[in-house]
Order: structure tokens, then sequence, then C-alpha cells
């Protein structure tokens, strides 16, 4: 039988702090961003054992980040533009109209509401699953 014994190194004490630290700034309401980058920083001095790996982790870190996030980032902006040209057409209050007979009291319009979103996403959820179909079901039509 293989024995294995897990090793601790400075990098993982480094990476145990950080979080603690991090989660201590959170608790105080205090902006982490900085606390991030710094921490992100003495990971890559310790991990690549020099400065510029330190700077070089920063800055893979940002640009990994913005990759995996830009997507919601823009859908974000995509909704809020949305919502602002609603609102200067007048379409937002059109199309709340015909609910607002329903909607009497907060807790029955968040019901609604919820279940408006869930069949919604019953349907769009569909639509995801058969994108990657949607090219056969064309051919064959």
């Amino acid at each position: 039988m293989i024995e294995s014994a897990v090793v601790l190194t400075p990098l993982h004490y480094a990476y145990l702090i950080g979080v603690i630290v991090i989660l201590a700034v959170m608790v105080l309401k205090k902006d982490t961003p900085a606390v991030c980058i710094a921490f992100l920083f003495i990971l890559g001095l310790i991990g690549l054992k020099s400065v510029t790996g330190g700077i070089i982790t920063v800055f893979s870190a940002v640009l990994y980040a913005g990759r995996e996030f830009m997507e919601v980032l823009a859908t974000i902006a995509l909704v809020t533009s949305l919502s602002k040209c609603l609102k200067d057409l007048g379409s937002d209050y059109l199309m709340m109209v015909p609910m607002a007979g329903i909607m009497k009291t907060p807790s029955l319009t968040w019901w609604i509401l919820g279940l408006t979103m869930f069949l919604f996403s019953l349907f769009l959820f569909e639509l995801v699953l058969l994108y990657p179909f949607l090219h056969l079901i064309m051919l064959v039509l």
C-alpha cells in the first residue's frame, strides 16, 4: 500500500491567511479589492519566488477574471439599457397594467413574479437544450 502524506507549504499558509483576512475585511464591511490584489501578489511572490512573479500573478488573475465574467457584465449592461429604453418609451408601464389587477399585495406580487420567472426559465431552458440541435432540425425541415 502506497502511503502519501499531505505536506503544507508556505504557499498554503499564505493562502489560508489571505482567506481569513479577506473574510475579516468583509465582516468589517470594507472594500476587499485592494486586499485581494495584495494577497494575489504575495501568493505570486511566494509561489514563483520573485517580485515579477507576483506582478505576473496579479495581471494573470485580472485577465482570467475578465475573461470569465465578461459575459455576465455584458448581460447586466444590456438588461439595464433595455430597461431604461422601456422606461423612456413608457412600455414598462404598459406591460405591467394587465398584471396590476392581480398584484394586490407585496407577497402575492412576489409569488406571481416568481412563478412567471419559473415558467419563462423552463421555456428558455428548453431552447438552450435544443439550440445545439437546431441546425439539424432546420436541415430536416
